[in-house]
């Protein structure tokens, strides 16, 4: 009995232990590829989850934006009174309902005063050879008030129904129409019901207004129609990043409203470049950068494109392609850096519905 106890007792020879971990090593070599070519496609995927989730907000926003381009109140291309103060400027010249400036370099075509994107509240320093688009929109989710009482001589308070009264503040840009005419101005102050629209000086960053004259009277509101107003905002479109950013730092999609404080809409955007359609006869439609637009009225829709990229750099293939944005012919493509970040263009044409009306 007892060496057959031996028998059983006896374990595992050297030859079978080194067997068993050959094949140990081989399974764990297999799970560790299977885990790290796992881990590869997460983060790519979730990098370029990421990269389309900005791409697709950032775009939806300017889209969104140019749409609401050219709102003339109940009439269709009424004459425009422009109230405020600098009128002509880019931040207040509402004649004009877009407009759009090439970046070439450190200059524009047309010329921009750069301090509209830099003298903004923030030190941001803007990405040359990039495009900055600038809308004229109604206020996005304003109230459109009625107003009840009748301007007769064009300096009288704008009296609105009370129940939206607190929809509007000094201060405001406003666009008062009552379908045969339109005029912008500022509020100077409100009571209840009443806003004031008197003379004034510059404020920054609001414009004032240089007569209370509203050119014209205005009557109140009736069951079919009459004098409505709603406050109206420009945007300012550009790419940059805070000076105190690191060098490696992607730039951002910027947003100024009414030349108040910058504000950072959508980080790793690295390139936008526009192109403007402009009707150049009868049915007929030609694409130009911003330099080239002959008349900006004239301009029917906009092609936007945006070059996003990661935040972080990732694995070992390195970037060094070339990205095309709108189109070669108008000299806007896009050598990358040749690191390993990764990168998708987001394009579209948006139709400006107020001007095709």
């Amino acid at each position: 009995m007892q060496p057959r106890i031996r028998r059983r007792s006896r374990g595992f020879s050297l030859v079978e232990l080194m067997v068993a971990m050959t094949l140990s090593l081989i399974l764990l070599g297999g799970v560790i590829a299977i885990f790290s070519s796992s881990r590869i496609t997460y983060e790519t995927n979730d990098r370029m989850a990421r990269i389309q989730e900005s791409g697709r907000f950032a775009l939806n926003s300017m889209v969104r934006d140019l749409r609401a381009t050219g709102y003339t109140g109940c009439s269709i291309r009424s004459p425009l009174f422009n109230a405020l103060n600098n009128n002509t400027s880019v931040l207040w010249n509402f004649a004009s309902a877009m407009q759009g400036f090439d970046g070439q370099g450190s200059a524009f075509a047309p010329t921009l005063d750069t301090t509209l994107l830099t003298a903004s509240g923030v030190n941001v320093v803007r990405t040359q050879n990039t495009d900055v688009l600038v809308v004229r929109i109604p206020r996005p989710g304003s109230t459109l008030a009625r107003v009840i009482q009748a301007i007769p001589n064009g300096t009288e308070p704008v009296v609105v129904d009370a129940a939206v009264q607190t929809a509007f503040s000094a201060n405001d840009i406003l666009m008062i129409s009552d379908c045969t005419r339109r005029a912008v101005f500022e509020v100077t102050a409100r009571t209840g019901n009443s806003l004031s629209h008197a003379a004034s000086g510059t404020t920054a960053p609001t414009p004032g207004n240089f007569t209370t004259d509203l050119d014209g009277a205005y009557f109140e509101a009736t069951p079919g129609g009459g004098t409505e107003v709603v406050p109206m905002q420009v945007i300012i479109y550009y790419l940059g990043k805070l000076n105190t950013a690191p060098a490696s730092a992607p730039p951002s999609l910027w947003q100024r409203v009414n030349g108040g404080v910058s504000q950072e809409l959508v980080e790793g955007v690295e390139n936008l470049q526009l192109a403007f359609g402009e009707t150049t006869g009868a049915n007929t439609v030609t694409y130009r950068k911003a330099g080239d637009v002959v008349t900006w009225g004239n301009v029917v829709s906009v092609n936007i494109a945006l070059l996003v990229r990661s935040q972080s750099e990732y694995g070992t293939d390195r970037d060094g392609g070339t990205y095309v944005l709108i189109d070669s012919t108008l000299g806007a493509s896009v050598t990358a850096a040749s690191d390993r970040h990764l990168r998708q263009v987001f394009a579209t044409v948006v139709s400006l519905r107020n001007s095709t009306l």
